[in-house]
């Protein structure tokens, strides 16, 4: 079990990048670069569509590595130009204004496409190293965890140095350390005894016992689309609307909650009932959004803790979905596939933000419930409650636990 703890740890150094990014790069870039929110928008937007495409083009060129040393080594070896980039990104602020436009551009475009480098072969080690649909689902879930919990870090370590602090240099030190980190953790991996590849699948789900590929993708835009909309206001939210409140924490602990509580109600009520019951959360959510307790010392944490473990739920069941059929020959091209998909989602829904941002109005329109800004969260949490409903519609003649463990 020891390859296991470390792939998890080599997991959580590698979440601490990807969810730097999507939380901090929109308000890093426009309040403490000094970058427009349409520059910001288009900058962050053309970075991640670059990052989709390189998804599905290393999950196809990559798809005949069926062997798990080969791919852990893959990470190990990308892992310093991938951090390399991400450290530059963090490093904007720093350099003279006059040319941060463009160092935004090359660092986070830099980082866009050689983060596909370390996350493709990372992703697909989950169906490599688990031999029985189970083993996969409780390993998905477990990672899942992980990465909530850098989510966790994150929020509680690197945003307050953003939102509390106008030292930059702490900020850039912070990404230094989290860049290093990945990097020994992904070469941690490679010394690790790994099993040569993963047995045939004699437990895989047969054919049609769970919802079609390409629903599942489509679900995944619409969900990580509006996810990605709310996450990117967030630290807005957190700085000038809820001060004082934890938003970025409780929304991370929220969906870190989640996991085990997914697995527990899916495997009591079944799949569906938890899926609807969800969507109810999410629900209840967006509706406190529009009322005077958004600010609250209750309102603010309830809405956080109800995107957090909306969005945590959904993630992991249609992650299940995605891997529990998933064998040796389709495992690099189908998580190339989902997550090329989700930051071209990702892509999308920054440009959008870049486009509601008021230039010089986030603090006063984000705390009027029906400003554009205010509304993009409503909406954002009510798609994503939808596609809880669609998928219980589309699992329920299934007849199965997709996410058992």
């Amino acid at each position: 079990m020891m390859h296991l703890a470390l792939y998890l740890v080599a997991h959580f150094a590698k979440s601490q990048l990807w969810h730097a990014s999507t939380l901090l790069f929109v308000f890093f870039l426009t309040e403490r670069c000094g970058l427009s929110a349409m520059q910001t928008g288009w900058i962050i937007g053309i970075s991640l569509l670059a990052n989709a495409a390189a998804d599905m083009v290393l999950g196809r060129t990559w798809r005949g590595a069926a062997s798990v040393g080969t791919v852990s080594r893959l990470q190990a070896v990308y892992a310093p130009l991938s951090a390399a980039f991400f450290i530059l990104s963090c490093a904007t602020a720093l350099v003279a204004p006059s040319i941060r436009l463009g160092w935004a551009l090359v660092a986070i475009l830099g980082f866009r496409l050689t983060y596909p480098l370390i996350d493709v072969p990372q992703n697909a080690l989950v169906p490599l190293l688990m031999d029985t649909s189970a083993g996969r689902c409780r390993l998905l879930a477990l990672r899942n965890i992980t990465s909530q919990g850098a989510n966790v870090c994150v929020s509680a370590m690197a945003a307050p140095l953003l939102i509390l602090r106008p030292d930059d240099w702490t900020y850039f030190a912070w990404a230094i350390a989290v860049g290093s980190l990945s990097c020994a953790s992904a070469a941690l991996l490679t010394r690790v005894r790994l099993p040569a590849f993963a047995p045939a699948m004699p437990e895989d789900a047969p054919a049609g016992s769970t919802p079609g590929y390409r629903p599942l993708l489509i679900l995944l835009a619409l969900m990580v689309a509006a996810g990605a909309i709310f996450r990117m206001l967030e630290p807005y939210y957190a700085a000038f609307v809820a001060p004082g409140q934890g938003f970025l924490i409780w929304a991370a602990l929220g969906a870190l909650i989640a996991q085990p509580v997914w697995l527990i109600a899916s495997d009591r009520i079944g799949t569906s009932a938890a899926l609807c019951l969800t969507a109810g959360i999410v629900i209840g959510a967006a509706i406190l959004l529009l009322t005077p307790l958004r600010t609250g010392n209750l309102g603010a944490p309830l809405i956080a803790l109800g995107y957090g473990a909306g969005t945590g739920a959904l993630w992991l069941a249609l992650w299940s979905a995605v891997v529990v059929n998933a064998n040796r020959r389709t495992a690099m091209a189908h998580v190339g596939g989902v997550t090329g998909i989700s930051k071209a989602s990702q892509g999308i829904a920054a440009i959008m933000i870049g486009h509601v941002l008021q230039p010089d109005g986030n603090r006063q329109t984000l705390s009027e419930p029906l400003s554009p800004e205010s509304l993009s969260m409503v909406l954002a949490l009510l798609v994503i409650a939808a596609c809880c409903l669609s998928l219980a519609i589309l699992i329920r003649p299934c007849g199965i636990q997709i996410a058992r463990a």
